[in-house]
């Protein structure tokens, strides 16, 4: 590991990451005037504290939920300007509030404790604080307090009494305010600067850096059995794994999920419905459980990609995951069965030419439970042929999955007219997006830059080639005017237009473009050598340059 630097607020002093060995002989050998701050969080505890808490919120999957939407929301951007950043009260926000409307978890959590505690302490740190019984031990943390205490009731320390009383950690209410403050400054006020400056620290953290470079001797230590596990990560959640670990801080299911699949089936199937915005958000819902079973494939292409690839495309969030994953486990499949029962309901319902909700669900319901099984078996036979069909295209190299990806695509799009037809202006919009998805998906596949291929761009091309050449060869190419056709021209536009300005930038006649090299030529003077063979070097040039 390189070497780390702390802040500008002190004097530049390099901190070099040093073996554990190190910092198990500085707290042997500490003095009774050296105190031993040693830091809690996959240093004393070999876990973080804080998610081992919001870990043991009941029931799991609305605990999961509601921390999910938290981190979403992200509530404590409205805390004064000093208290926004994620880093300060993002932690100190999502304890205060599991424990206000999840009050039993701090029951669960001290009869957690002790197990907990028993198998993730950190045997050789607390071997070597055992061996120096007359040191000063200063626990010092910025997690939590009500969540510490617990844990050290168990430190297998002879002085574990006094420990938890040496405890330096955030309060519950002035959580933030304490996390603003950082460690350095709340170990400085508990124990002063001149016992601080005495002291042996060892952390594993380099946000600790100004406290290390206060202390007499600072161990950066990162222990090879600590691990970060996040607070739920073994619950399933619809479409976390797109979100968070495949495609992190890109949008995935607003920019993919939303405007880049469900809006374009929304225009091309739910416009010719009696009741558009029923159709609509029936396939709203049925989008997401397609994507429950679809991101199977997303875990599986991620393993598959580690195990065989020189150099896997995988995202940081990939490491603290893939410990987790379990592409046998049937919780995608219950989700996406139970998220499409009441979407198949929906969208019958939005069939009828009943114009009250109440009548078309009586409908549906007394005349059309034959119907609905039907919708059923065809969804869950769609979505077993949609998984077989990615454990494919993740089985092959390379060269075979440029030809197995416009399947998945064709699926994507033209699999929900399974359930309800389309138009030709409905097939001509998906047909669009389908191929664009494919073309950029082959030249990054064949070594080409696709970013210079604007795929947004393509589709409306496309798009428009197409309608205009069947309207035009039409006997009533007044049929091709129509709403739908007008939105989805519209919607095509909207996504391409910022590209398309960007694509317009980067166009130049080929004697002015920049990116040849070379100025451009100089019209022949009248000294010029004979016209004949300029010419003739003019016309090998030009033919070099159009090949």
């Amino acid at each position: 590991m390189s070497s780390k630097f702390v802040t500008a607020d002190y004097v530049a002093k390099p901190l070099v990451e040093e073996p554990p060995e190190k910092a198990v002989e500085a707290i042997q050998t500490a003095g009774m005037n050296n105190p031993i701050i040693v830091d809690f969080d996959e240093t004393l505890f070999l876990r973080n504290s804080t998610e081992a808490y919001l870990d043991s919120v009941y029931p799991r999957t609305a605990g999961a939920f509601f921390l999910m939407g938290l981190k979403a929301l992200k509530p404590w951007k409205l805390l004064p300007a000093r208290l926004r950043d994620d880093k300060v009260s993002k932690y100190w926000f999502l304890v205060v509030a599991v424990t206000l409307l999840f009050p039993w978890t701090l029951l669960v959590w001290r009869s957690r404790a002790k197990s907990l505690a028993e198998k993730q302490w950190n045997q050789p740190l607390v071997a070597a604080l055992n061996a120096n019984p007359n040191a000063q031990i200063v626990v010092a943390t910025l997690g939590f307090d009500l969540i510490l205490k617990p844990l050290l009731k168990h430190l297998p320390i002879t002085l574990s009494a006094s420990i938890e009383n040496n405890v330096v950690a955030c309060r519950f209410w002035q959580g933030a305010i304490d996390r603003a403050k950082g460690k350095c400054e709340m170990v400085t006020e508990a124990l002063g600067a001149a016992a601080v400056a005495k002291a042996v620290a060892v952390t594993d953290a380099e946000h600790d850096a100004p406290l290390l470079a206060k202390v007499e001797t600072p161990c950066l230590v990162v222990w090879p059995d600590a691990e970060y596990i996040p607070a739920m990560s073994d619950i399933y959640i619809p479409l976390f794994y797109s979100e968070k670990v495949k495609n992190p801080n890109k949008a995935h299911f607003l920019k993919h999920v939303l405007l880049g699949h469900w809006a374009f089936l929304a225009i091309a199937l739910s416009t010719l419905s009696p009741h558009p915005v029923w159709n609509a958000t029936s396939l709203l819902m049925l989008v997401v459980s397609y994507w429950c079973v679809y991101e199977i494939g997303y875990q599986e292409n991620d393993l598959v990609g580690e195990k065989y690839e020189k150099k896997p495309i995988l995202s940081k969030n990939y490491d603290v995951y893939k410990s987790r994953l379990n592409l046998n486990t049937p919780a995608p499949w219950y989700w996406a069965t139970a998220i499409a029962l009441p979407a198949l309901l929906l969208l019958e319902m939005s069939k009828l030419s009943s114009s009250s909700a109440q009548a078309a669900f009586a409908t549906v319901t007394q005349q059309g439970s034959q119907l609905l099984m039907l919708d059923m078996a065809i969804w869950i036979g769609f979505l077993v042929a949609v998984r077989l069909t990615f454990w494919l295209y993740n089985q092959f190299n390379e060269e075979a999955r440029i030809w197995i990806y416009p399947f998945l695509q064709v699926q994507k799009l033209f699999g929900f007219t399974l359930l309800l037809g389309t138009g030709s202006v409905g097939v001509m919009l998906l047909l669009s997006l389908c191929v664009s998805r494919w073309l950029h998906y082959a030249i990054y596949r064949c070594g080409g830059d696709r970013w210079r291929f604007p795929l947004n761009l393509s589709c409306l091309l496309m798009f428009v080639m197409l309608l205009s050449s069947v309207a035009i060869s039409s006997p009533t190419p007044e049929a091709f005017i129509s709403w739908q056709a007008a939105i989805a021209l519209g919607y095509c536009m909207l996504r391409a237009a910022k590209v398309s300005i960007e694509t317009i930038k980067r166009i130049a006649l080929v004697d002015q473009d920049p990116s040849n090299g070379q100025a451009p030529r100089q019209p022949a003077s009248i000294t010029a050598p004979p016209a004949e063979s300029s010419f003739a070097k003019a016309t090998v040039s030009a033919g070099r340059e159009s090949a």
